[in-house]
């Protein structure tokens, strides 16, 4: 199944009960289609937008790689290439989307 297919939905709308946080990929209409389907069903969205420049993102990929904590769930590391790949895929949302969205910017976002 694809990313963002129904199941995600499925799986989300149900218990949420009125709060519920996805982490949903960068692309758009990804994004959207979650957006209008939450709003159908009478959910308020709110997207929050981490601004965290590529070298720190990065950074962060990498120390997952080493570290393997205990929510990891990769059974391979993520190359610079995986990671330059995915990267290229981002959309960042437009100021109507940000707007349809609630949106906020979270600038830097500490370290996570």
């Amino acid at each position: 199944m694809s990313v963002g297919g129904p199941s995600i939905w499925v799986c989300s709308a149900a218990p949420a009960g009125g709060r519920l946080g996805l982490d949903l990929p960068g692309v758009i209409s990804v994004k959207w289609r979650f957006a209008r389907l939450a709003g159908a069903e009478g959910f308020s969205v709110q997207l929050h937008i981490l601004d965290v420049p590529l070298e720190e993102r990065w950074r962060r990929v990498q120390a997952r790689n080493e570290e393997k904590g205990e929510t990891h769930q990769l059974q391979f590391e993520v190359t610079r290439d995986m990671f330059d790949f995915v990267e290229s895929m981002w959309e960042p949302p437009g100021e109507a989307e940000k707007a349809a969205c609630n949106a906020i910017v979270i600038v830097g976002a500490g370290r996570l």
